[in-house]
């Protein structure tokens, strides 16, 4: 029978030529918490995205799609995907006509009021034509989108019918349209 020890037995043991005693393990591992608490409490660098995970202290990945969370990806299918799905198909040809182009889940670059570079991506976005299509806009750098539309979700509908309304209008958006699939009554 095999027997799992909880903690490696140290007590007892001389601090002789590179070998550490329990208490000198247990300091080094104290400090070493302590540092990383406090790299925890301090503000992250200037050019650290907000949306780089809280646990990824070094050499994190600024594209706007690396570390999305699967509420952030939309799901393949369902009501939510057939429905965008349907809109795109209905509206692309008619806008390319107007020099117009309707993007999926296009992430917009924003710099928040404590100066960190933030994403938000409407499930459809309005903008001029242009080849190639971008994969991201930076709202610092060019004109905001003509339009945005959100279908709302059990888990979005809070954030499609509140704080994104703020948002969107902040950045200068004129339109911003809610398709609530939650509702049986549509409200203006």
């Amino acid at each position: 029978m095999t027997e799992m020890l909880q903690e490696p037995i140290m007590t007892d043991v001389p601090d002789i030529g590179g070998i550490i005693t329990k208490e000198a393990a247990d300091k080094d591992t104290d400090v070493a918490l302590r540092m990383l608490r406090q790299a925890d409490r301090q503000t992250p660098p200037a050019d650290r995205p907000g949306w780089i995970p809280p646990d990824i202290l070094f050499g994190w990945d600024t594209d706007p799609y690396a570390y999305q969370t699967e509420e952030e990806m939309m799901p393949a299918g369902g009501p939510h995907g057939r429905l965008l799905g349907h809109v795109m198909g209905i509206l692309e040809d008619a806008l390319r006509g107007r020099d117009l182009m309707l993007l999926m889940d296009i992430f917009l670059m924003y710099w928040d009021s404590g100066g960190v570079r933030q994403r938000v991506a409407p499930d459809l976005t309005l903008m001029p034509f242009r080849l190639p299509e971008p994969p991201s806009h930076n709202l610092g750098k060019g004109p905001p989108p003509l339009a945005v539309a959100e279908i709302t979700s059990p888990s979005s509908r809070p954030d499609d019918m509140g704080d994104k309304v703020l948002l969107y209008a902040g950045f200068g958006i004129p339109t911003y349209l809610v398709i609530d699939l939650h509702t049986t009554q549509g409200t203006c």
